[in-house]
């Protein structure tokens, strides 16, 4: 019997309550069970879990599209919860998975069956920091795009080590962390390039409190 695709249930952003019970009933039915979200929802969804007393010691927060700081780390950990980090940049092809005996809160392991990334250091147009922008070439011969050293805006710190997990062991060797942008600022899953920011800081929310840019 096939039961297809779960139709989706739309809940406000706040109502947690639904979540915590289906993490109850898995517990209470001794099954781990799996939330893939965004990183601040992950961060949010364990925080009510402290709140209500309630451990996440059977639940892996699969937890993607924002940068996953110590702070967020620290109350996903304080629930019991196990964080499983990914990074796909949209529009482009496939995900780097996290790494199983990680050495930073963020490291990952890229699929090098399916695409690598290149190093190509240079320094910012402001500030003179030197980054390391992730410039993506697609390697998998059926791939739906192919892309040869395309830079989308994100840099981080790209390192080959022996970590020893699962993923090292079957030849994904290439590995990243501490993965930022140098273009946009990504909050809840969405990305704002600097320019939306000067609407933000000079009018939005000055008008909210009463000043000015």
């Amino acid at each position: 019997f096939d039961r297809g695709i779960a139709r989706p249930e739309y809940r406000d952003p706040g109502d947690l309550e639904p979540i915590m019970d289906w993490t109850l009933k898995n517990r209470r039915e001794g099954k781990r069970c799996c939330i893939v979200t965004v990183v601040s929802n992950a961060a949010r969804i364990a925080r009510k879990a402290l709140e209500a007393g309630i451990s996440l010691e059977h639940l892996t927060l699969a937890a993607s599209g924002e940068p996953l700081t110590q702070a967020k780390k620290r109350v996903m950990e304080e629930a019991g919860a196990r964080i499983a980090v990914r990074y796909g940049r949209g529009g482009l092809y496939g995900a780097a998975l996290g790494c199983g005996d990680l050495s930073f809160i963020d490291e990952m392991h890229v699929p090098l069956s399916m695409f690598t990334f290149v190093a190509n250091p240079r320094t910012l147009d402001y500030g003179g920091s030197l980054i390391h922008p992730l410039m993506q070439t697609t390697t998998h011969p059926v791939a739906p795009r192919l892309l040869l050293n395309v830079e989308n805006g994100d840099y981080a710190s790209i390192i080959a080590r022996d970590c020893g997990c699962r993923l090292e062991k079957i030849g994904f060797t290439q590995h990243i962390h501490t993965v930022r942008s140098f273009e946009k600022m990504t909050g809840e899953g969405m990305n704002y390039s600097g320019s939306d920011l000067f609407e933000l800081l000079e009018e939005v929310i000055p008008s909210e409190f009463g000043g000015g840019p």
